[in-house]
């Protein structure tokens, strides 16, 4: 009637531990029956166990953000017989969850889990009726911030007007010079020491701004 096994076939308070098959049709007969009967008949009886699908969870796959941006977006999966619902938590890291109970959450880490540079972030089952509640977790880690530095202001004359640029860029690849009014020209743009020579509509203005921007910024979003 069932291909699983007994912790123990005479023990009235014994385990019964449902085989592949028994788990492929859902359900298993168990029949307890009498022994020592002397002179009278055995006696039987029958009780079927329901096997409910297990339960699944999937916390999604382990990512990486950079310190600076405010909250990372996590994908939770709970599916089964019994439950489709979740709740995220962490056990070391000191962060906030904007809502727990959505499996699509977001997670703004603590000063102490950008310091730690990552965190263990954790989806269980909830609501699982007679089943055990399902685990998996996810880790995130987080990379240092991008820093940006143009330099100070600085004045050219008129006469000879292209300026030297010097700035400094951590925790990305590199940087590039641009400006949004400005009409002048950049040489080595792409450098962190680079030089800017103003145009005639720059000088006729008086002055222009000039930004340097991260680039090969990896997960972190542009500075």
């Amino acid at each position: 009637l069932g291909d699983g096994s007994f912790s123990s076939l005479i023990d009235m308070n014994a385990s019964y531990f449902p085989g592949d098959n028994d788990t492929t049709n859902g359900s298993a007969e168990l029949v307890l029956t009498t022994f020592g009967n002397g002179s009278c008949a055995t006696s039987r009886d029958t009780m079927e166990i329901t096997i409910l699908p297990g339960i699944f969870v999937d916390a999604g796959n382990d990512k990486s953000m950079c310190a600076n941006e405010d909250s990372t977006q996590v994908f939770g999966n709970v599916n089964g017989a019994t439950t489709n619902t979740g709740v995220w938590s962490t056990t070391l890291g000191t962060g906030t969850f904007s809502t727990p109970t959505v499996l699509n959450s977001f997670y703004q880490p603590s000063n102490q889990d950008t310091t730690n540079g990552n965190v263990i972030l954790t989806l269980t089952s909830t609501n699982n009726a007679v089943c055990p509640a399902v685990k998996d977790s996810v880790i995130i880690s987080i990379n240092p911030p991008i820093l940006v530095d143009a330099g100070v202001p600085f004045d050219v004359c008129g006469n000879n007007a292209t300026g030297t640029l010097v700035g400094v860029v951590s925790g990305a690849g590199g940087g590039a010079w641009s400006t949004t009014f400005g009409t002048g020209t950049f040489t080595n743009s792409t450098q962190l020491t680079a030089s800017y020579t103003a145009s005639i509509g720059d000088t006729i203005a008086g002055s222009v701004i000039i930004t340097l921007s991260s680039t090969g910024n990896g997960v972190c979003n542009e500075v």
